[in-house]
């Protein structure tokens, strides 16, 4: 079985606060989630759940400068259905959260490789590889930030799958197909209407359920969260 891209929510708070709750809808079977979050304080994160189930981390929260943190979490085999995405922090900010679901994952150990990068850079193209993926077939998920508002576009090996502007400027795109031979990989996104100002990566790519694998159980057992 193939990973399939399945759905994406983006949501956002309108000022400070501790928590951001918004719904999201899973579906598929041998689902992952993802959701990348981006906070603008040096508040630590309590907790990051879906359906009241708590995501792993793909990497510890990023410093991005300034006191602000990016992160990424992932939940395997979410609930079906709609359910809220709920990110906790141990203080008041402004919180962005991107919810990123897809189905065809490996239920075992599903991160591939993973690639972070904190530091300006500027330019009409941005582009950000994997070195090295080690499973045939997985995917890349991006989780990145333009601030300058430029408008964004998906450039080679590359599908965008949502942008907030509200705060910061988040971007979440993947390679939209599976990367075959396993190897580098390089995704890229332009900027129209000028040079954008391009800031904090986190790239993980994850594994397809091995060849004859069942559905996930969750799917058979749980129906709709």
């Amino acid at each position: 079985m193939s990973i399939s891209y399945d759905n994406s929510t983006k949501a956002n708070t309108t000022g400070a606060a501790s928590s951001l709750t918004f719904a999201h809808t899973v579906s598929g079977a041998n689902r992952i989630l993802f959701v990348d979050a981006y906070w603008n304080s040096s508040r630590t994160k309590t907790s990051i759940t879906y359906n009241a189930v708590t995501l792993t981390e793909v990497v510890a929260p990023l410093d991005t400068g300034g006191g602000e943190r990016h992160g990424m979490d992932y939940l395997i085999a979410p609930a079906t259905g709609a359910n809220n995405v709920v990110i906790t922090l141990s203080g008041s900010a402004a919180i962005v959260g991107i919810a990123s679901s897809y189905a065809g994952a490996d239920q075992g150990s599903p991160i591939d490789t993973v690639r972070t990068e904190i530091g300006l850079e500027t330019g009409t193209t941005y582009a950000e590889t994997i070195t090295n993926t080690i499973v045939d077939n997985c995917w890349a998920i991006w989780g990145t930030r333009e601030y300058a508002g430029r408008t964004i576009t998906a450039g080679a090996n590359t599908t965008v799958r949502q942008r907030e502007l509200v705060h910061y400027g988040m971007i979440v795109a993947d390679s939209g197909a599976a990367i075959t031979p396993a190897g580098a990989y390089t995704l890229n996104l332009n900027a129209g209407g000028g040079s954008g100002n391009w800031y904090s990566d986190i790239i993980a790519t994850f594994k397809p359920v091995a060849a004859g694998a069942a559905p996930s159980t969750q799917l058979m057992m749980m129906g709709v969260g």
